[in-house]
């Protein structure tokens, strides 16, 4: 898959979406294909940062957070922004 041009001059960043299994994202309009870029308004780098996130007891994320998810949609080739609750 090609990257898409939309980082406006920063290194690439984010992660590719390759399956949805049951859960939080399944319940966004994130689909296989997207980027997901930001949460909270990190840049996801690698996926550590954002398992460092998930596993952080301090300023870390929460069950039942709502978070803000910034994305790359494959579909309409637009970055478009999403809310979840994380789920356990």
């Amino acid at each position: 898959t090609e990257i898409p041009n939309i980082y406006s001059g920063d290194a690439p960043y984010g992660i590719y979406v390759s399956q949805i299994n049951p859960g939080t994202i399944s319940k966004t309009p994130i689909q296989v294909h997207d980027i997901i870029l930001e949460i909270n308004g990190t840049k996801i780098t690698r996926t550590y940062v954002l398992n460092a996130k998930l596993n952080s007891l301090v300023n870390g994320f929460k069950v039942g957070e709502t978070v803000t998810i910034k994305y790359y949609d494959h579909v309409t080739k637009t970055i478009k922004t999403t809310t979840a609750v994380l789920e356990s």
